[in-house]
């Protein structure tokens, strides 16, 4: 999926390139759950997908930062700055790719015909 999504990036972010072709697949699912000619199927539309990361480590740096900027300690900010940044370059890769999405759907008829 991540191949499919470079390919569409055309200058936009791989984030936003990934969530068209993730709702582009969710849509084809959806539409192959639904070939009863008897019944029409619904119209999937997806309203938002967020992705979530493997990022705790930066999201406490950040927290301890916030603490360090709340008690003045500045010796502290820049540390942990430092560390943020050293964290940040060394494990660009794994911090970039999605672990999952939470999907948001239009309507509850396309979230129950979807978790069925």
């Amino acid at each position: 999926m991540m191949a499919k999504a470079r390919g569409k990036m055309d200058g936009r972010a791989i984030g936003i390139a990934l969530k068209e072709v993730l709702c582009e697949e969710l849509v084809a699912f959806y539409k192959t759950l639904h070939q009863d000619p008897d019944k029409a199927p619904h119209e999937l539309v997806v309203a938002d997908i967020n992705f979530y990361f493997m990022n705790s480590d930066v999201l406490d740096m950040l927290g301890y930062r916030a603490t360090a900027i709340n008690n003045g300690d500045w010796e502290k900010v820049n540390e942990i700055n430092k560390k943020l940044t050293d964290l940040c370059q060394a494990e660009k890769p794994k911090l970039q790719r999605p672990l999952g999405a939470f999907v948001t759907f239009n309507d509850e008829r396309s979230y129950n015909d979807m978790e069925a």
